[in-house]
């Protein structure tokens, strides 16, 4: 990976910390072989989910410690109607009022042919020390379709991630969701061992 270049913004240096663009096609399954039933017929089940598009993002530290970050891409699938767009941005601060708390507010939003939507959320973590991470999430989601009804859902999400040794880590989860179609809580633990 190349080192960021720095571009000059209102007389203050800007670090440019990634950029990107993606381009993907994914149509005719010619990886299949001739003989293929799903190559000779448009219509079978693959054919649903190939699909074809273009992304790109950038992620920029405005100010020590302030990130700014947006993704921006839109795709099709075979039979689409139209095709989809989606919308992320950011901001991330890496050291809020020198806490160690690690602060992202996001916004994302989707158009797509089944319906519209998007989500706003705010995630506080923190490194406790070289082995445990601790992070809590919290949001709104809104889901408009013709395919389901529409919903406006509230949810909480935290996690631990603890790897005492070499071998050894844990990780827990507790989500709460509320509105919508579903409402839960759901508690994960993870016990594993690295070979």
């Amino acid at each position: 990976m190349k080192s960021a270049k720095p571009m000059r913004a209102h007389d203050e240096q800007i670090r440019l910390q990634g950029r990107g663009a993606l381009h993907d096609q994914l149509r005719g399954p010619a990886f299949l072989g001739q003989r293929s039933r799903i190559e000779r017929r448009g219509t079978g089940l693959l054919d649903r989910y190939l699909f074809q598009g273009l992304s790109g993002g950038v992620r920029a530290e405005v100010i020590r410690r302030i990130t700014l970050y947006s993704s921006i891409g839109r795709n099709s699938r075979s039979g689409d109607a139209k095709a989809s767009w989606n919308q992320l941005y950011g901001i991330m601060f890496a050291d809020l009022l020198h806490t160690a708390l690690r602060v992202d507010a996001r916004y994302s939003q989707f158009n797509s042919p089944f319906g519209t939507g998007g989500y706003q959320s705010l995630s506080v973590s923190r490194q406790m020390r070289d082995d445990m991470r601790i992070e809590l999430t919290g949001g709104l989601q809104t889901l408009r379709s013709t395919l389901a009804p529409s919903s406006n859902s509230h949810f909480v999400t935290s996690s631990v991630d603890w790897s005492p040794g070499r071998h050894f880590f844990s990780q827990t989860f507790f989500t709460w969701q509320r509105g919508g179609l579903a409402n839960y809580d759901q508690v994960s633990i993870v016990l594993g061992s690295r070979f």
